[in-house]
């Protein structure tokens, strides 16, 4: 895939027509029909732009590596949590269960499952 297949496919990601996507970057439907199809060249301004408006890793728009979307670590770690979450029948239920109690409650849990993450540390 090239860097003009890349942009179609921000594009795509992003759920937007051509005009849309356009309005965006400040470029014209046409002009971006252009740059997809490898018509016009793509400037490292509209690489910057593109990048900073959409969130996208610069050296997959450019290079093809990595992944496409920036993601922060935060953003990680948490992708991490939801995968032992669904994957763990007793984890589900027990954040299902969670997310019903009073939120005097859950400060109640929260200090509980404190004491007991800090005694697993030791």
């Amino acid at each position: 895939m090239n860097i003009n297949e890349r942009l179609e496919s921000i594009r795509k990601s992003e759920k937007l027509s051509r005009s849309k996507f356009g309005l965006k970057v400040g470029k014209t439907e046409d002009a971006i029909y252009n740059l997809e199809r490898n018509r016009a060249s793509i400037s490292k301004e509209f690489i910057e732009l593109v990048c900073n408006t959409f969130n996208i890793n610069k050296e997959w728009l450019v290079n093809g590596t990595g992944q496409m979307y920036n993601i922060s670590q935060d953003t990680l770690d948490m992708s991490n949590v939801f995968d032992k979450i669904i994957n763990s029948e007793e984890l589900y239920k027990l954040v299902h269960d969670i997310t019903e109690l009073s939120e005097e409650k859950v400060k109640v849990l929260s200090d509980l499952v404190e004491i007991l993450y800090d005694s697993e540390k030791k």
